[in-house]
This record gives structure tokens, C-alpha cells and sequence, in this order.
């Protein structure tokens, strides 16, 4: 709609001052027979935008109606439905935008395997000081009861990756120990310019251009395209009474454990959640100041629409207390990937700066073990199974006959900075693509 502030009225003749480009064009019957409305370039340009934000917000509406509903399926002329990553159309409920899902939001990939007790580790001194019992995990990320295993590996990389950058630049002091204090951090778009019908690709790219500008010079990013909502968010916190006591981040875990429990009987996690598109950080870095006010102005003009928001410093030590790995970095990432934007066949977690893949790689994977003590009495703790009254009943080696002590198992990852030295050139890889692709049309194979 042309604004009437860049709309000229004349009796009988073209008016306006010295505009750079001006358009004749009748005036409806309404106005009067003899006047003509001058439009600048200008206008029309706005008109053209004007109209281009509408059919945004249409087609957000149309994108956002059809995925609050999980039974109506998505219009395709509102939907863009693209292609994935190896170019094949994926199939017919599967959009851009409408299929991402949070973790543990499918279906129990085996109620028989998923969650059942195999053994069980107990103080070696008496089982009623420490006992836990080992469950299985079929390692499924959608498995309501397994999706803790595989987006806690996911966590642990993460922080494997931040610390060694870490400590493979202060060996080769590229960096202040000032410089590498890892920092959380949320990003937020205004309404419209994440959209849901956008391909994932190009909504990671967002999130990494308004990183880079905020100053976020490497680590780890998450998407998450929704929120639960305001409306349902008092009736969680119900549900949990302690939870006025607890932080943001372990209230909000609290709430989304209700949300796959569906606590409220609301019928589908989606009904618990609104698209509010955002993304968290953990990474090296610093905010632009924001003490006066042309700061504040020379920071809006940078972020254009974003919010960026500094939550906390994380601590960077990783250790072992006798019982688990202490791990902040882990835990903060397991948090925030919990309720993360899952795509099936996409990884979740995206790399930043200093920490993607073509300027940080894993140079060398070692074992290592922590045998687990009892928190009460110090004693190893044992593996063993449960009789049928619950005693405890201890494993036996086969070889020598000792009980068998309860051990965590990792892996301890060394990152060098720099390229990959064993990784193709992408020049190379293209050409033998090329090549590979005339041997196959001069057999005749298509």
C-alpha cells in the first residue's frame, strides 16, 4: 500500500518537485476525474517491499498453522519442500522447516531392549552404600528412552573439541588464557527472518554470519526452532514445586522432560511448544560494549533485527569426583542439545570459528579408564546382579576368580589447530568426481 506521504495530488497536471522518476497514473473514480497521483521509484520500491513482508507473513502463518497441527499435513504451495544433502527428494511428510523435532520425540525402538537392566554396580563392601543399575541403550536420538546416549556423546564432543582447541593454543600461544574463556550465549531473530520453510543450510548460515558479527570468534552452535509456550509453561511449573529455586536452565530441563512425558495429557509434544526460532552458543569470544549510547545505536545497526545475549562463563576443568566425570562444558551442551532442531540424517551440533573442521582436527584418540569408588566407604565398586529377594550377587573373572571392578570407559581426543594434513584438496576431489564420471559414460553407464 503506497504511503500518502510520497503521494502528490495536482488539478489537472503532473506535480511533486524534482523527483527522480515519476509515474502518471489514474486516480479511482472516488478521488475525482481530474487529478493524477505522482509515484516516485521510491514509493513503488516501498509498495514492492511492503507487499513482499505480507506474502511473508502469509506464508509464515499458512507454514506455522499447518505444523501446529501433526494431523494436517503441510500444503505444498505453502511449503517449499527442498531437497536434501544428496540431492534426492526425500519423501512426502518430509519439509524443510516442518520436520524438526526435539530428541526422545518418537516412538521406543524396542519396548523390549530400550531401558532394561542388564547389570548392576554396587559397592563391594555392602550394596546398600551405592548400587546402580546399567540399562541398555539402542542409541537411537527419536527412542523416548535411549536419546540421552547418543546426545550425550554428542555433548562430550562438544567439549572434547572446545578444550583442546584450548589447549593447543595456549601451548602454542596463539591466545591469552583471557581470551579463551568459554562463554554461553543465546541468539535471537526478530519475527520473519527465520522462517520455517527455509532449508536447514541456509538457517545455519544465518546463525553463523550474526555469530561471527557479535564477535563469537569460534565453538559450538545449536538451533532450536521453538519454545514451549507461555500458556502451558505456568501449568509445568506447577507441576514442579521446587522448581522456583532452581536456575533458568534447570528449570527449563524440568520442563521439557514434562514435555515428553506429555505430564498434561495434551496429546503430542507439539502442542506444548510455539515456533520461536533461536540459537545458543558455546564458545570463545566477546559482546560488543553497550555503555553508552551510541554504542547501543552502532550495536543495533550491527545485529539488524538480533538480540544477542550473554548468559554466562562456563567452567573449562574436567575431572573425575570417584563416582562420574565432571564435566561443565559437557553438561551445558547436553542441556541445550535436549531440545535442540533434529533432522534425520543432519548432526545437530555446528561449529564455529577457530573450531570447525577445516581450521581444528582430532590428531590422536586414547583409552582411558576411572574405576569408580563407593562415595560412602571408598571401596571399589563391583558389577554383579540382582537376586530375586534384591541382594546383590558380585561377578566372578573367569580367569582368576576376582570380582570384576565397575569402570567408566572414554576416550581422550588431542586437537591440533590447523587443517587436517591427511584430508583430500577439494580441487583434487573434484577432479576425480569428474574423472570417475567420464569412465562411467565411456562404459556406457549413466
Amino acid at each position: 500500500m503506497l504511503q500518502a506521504s510520497e503521494l502528490s495530488l495536482s488539478p489537472g497536471r503532473v506535480s511533486g518537485g524534482a523527483a527522480p522518476m515519476t509515474i502518471q497514473e489514474p486516480v479511482p473514480a472516488s478521488v475525482g476525474p481530474h487529478y493524477h497521483v505522482v509515484v516516485n521509484e521510491s514509493a513503488r520500491e516501498l509498495a514492492s517491499d511492503q507487499t513482499a513482508v505480507s506474502e511473508r507473513e502469509d506464508r509464515f502463518a499458512a507454514a506455522a498453522t499447518a505444523y501446529s497441527n501433526p494431523v494436517q499435513k503441510p500444503d505444498p504451495a505453502n511449503i517449499s519442500c527442498l531437497k536434501d544433502r544428496w540431492g534426492t527428494r526425500q519423501d512426502g511428510e518430509i519439509c524443510e522447516g516442518l520436520i524438526f523435532s526435539i530428541p526422545g520425540s518418537g516412538e521406543i525402538t524396542n519396548p523390549d531392549e530400550c531401558g532394561s537392566w542388564y547389570r548392576t554396580a554396587a559397592c563391594s563392601k555392602s550394596h546398600k552404600h551405592y548400587k546402580k543399575r546399567l540399562t541398555r541403550n539402542c542409541g537411537h536420538i527419536t527412542c523416548p528412552v535411549c536419546w540421552t546416549g547418543p546426545v550425550g556423546r554428542a555433548a562430550r564432543n562438544v567439549s572434547a573439541r572446545l578444550r583442546g582447541y584450548t589447549k593447543d593454543a595456549l601451548q602454542k600461544r596463539l591466545r591469552e588464557e583471557y581470551q579463551l574463556t568459554v562463554n554461553h550465549f543465546v541468539m535471537s531473530p526478530e519475527k520473519g527472518i527465520i522462517m520455517p520453510d527455509m532449508s536447514y543450510n541456509k538457517i545455519k548460515q544465518k546463525g553463523r554470519d550474526i555469530a561471527a558479527k557479535a564477535g563469537i570468534t569460534g565453538g559450538f552452535m545449536a538451533f532450536h526452532p521453538y519454545r514451549i509456550k507461555k500458556s502451558v509453561a505456568w501449568r509445568l511449573a506447577r507441576l514442579c514445586h521446587d522448581a522456583v529455586k532452581d536456575s533458568s536452565e534447570e528449570r527449563e530441563k524440568k520442563f521439557w522432560e514434562l514435555v515428553r512425558e506429555n505430564a498434561l495429557e495434551l496429546g503430542s509434544w507439539r502442542e506444548y511448544v510455539c515456533w520461536s526460532p533461536h540459537y545458543h552458543a558455546i564458545g570463545f569470544g566477546r559482546l560488543p560494549d553497550q555503555n553508552t549510547e551510541e554504542e547501543k545505536e552502532s550495536v543495533k545497526k550491527l545485529y539488524r533485527g538480533w538480540v544477542v545475549v550473554w548468559i554466562r562463563h562456563v567452567d573449562s576443568y574436567r575431572q573425575f569426583d570417584g563416582t562420574k566425570l565432571q564435566d561443565p562444558i559437557a553438561e551445558l551442551a547436553l542441556y541445550i542439545l535436549s531440545h535442540a532442531g533434529y533432522q534425520p540424517g543432519r548432526k545437530m551440533p555446528v561449529w564455529l570459528g577457530v573450531c570447525s573442521q577445516n581450521k581444528l582436527h582430532a590428531e590422536e584418540t586414547t583409552a582411558a579408564e576411572y574405576p569408580v569408588v563407593c562415595p560412602k566407604c571408598g571401596s571399589p565398586v563391583v558389577l554383579g546382579g540382582e537376586a530375586g529377594d534384591g541382594s546383590f550377587i558380585p561377578d566372578l573373572d573367569r580367569e582368576d576368580g576376582d570380582l570384576v571392578q565397575y569402570v567408566i570407559k572414554c576416550r581422550e581426543i588431542r586437537y591440533v589447530i590447523g587443517r587436517n594434513p591427511r584430508s583430500r584438496d577439494r580441487a583434487a576431489w573434484k577432479a576425480e568426481c569428474e574423472q570417475a564420471r567420464l569412465d562411467r559414460l565411456a562404459m556406457g553407464l549413466t
